[in-house]
């Protein structure tokens, strides 16, 4: 258990670099739900609460995350779109960021 849940952990920081380069509304959405099962899974598995700090702290992706902006042309403005855009990025760094400090504690906890 402990090396398939450290290789997800691994796995969802990829994923999140991979976004921030290039993806697709599915994508985010699909990132999103693998983020809360991870969050799940180590809120259920794991009682150190130096660990369960960084887990709570990860951002839950609002519903607009990763998604056009609007079906309106004002809403279709490149600069509505790239300040989405902005924010979505910044969310990702933030969620990735987390993961790789909870990677970093966990590789002493499940050892």
């Amino acid at each position: 258990m402990s090396s398939s849940i450290l290789r997800q952990i691994k796995d969802i920081q990829v994923q999140a670099e991979r976004l921030l380069n290039n993806a697709s509304p599915e994508d985010y959405q699909d990132f999103a739900r693998y983020s809360k099962e991870i969050k799940t899974f180590l809120m259920e598995n794991v009682d150190e609460e130096m660990i369960l700090k960084f887990v709570r702290e990860i951002p839950e992706p609002d519903a607009s995350f990763g998604s056009k902006s609007g079906n309106s042309w004002f809403f279709n403005l490149s600069f509505v779109n790239e300040s989405r855009k902005s924010t979505d990025k910044q969310q990702l760094r933030n969620i990735r960021d987390k993961y790789a400090s909870i990677e970093f504690l966990c590789k002493n906890y499940f050892q």
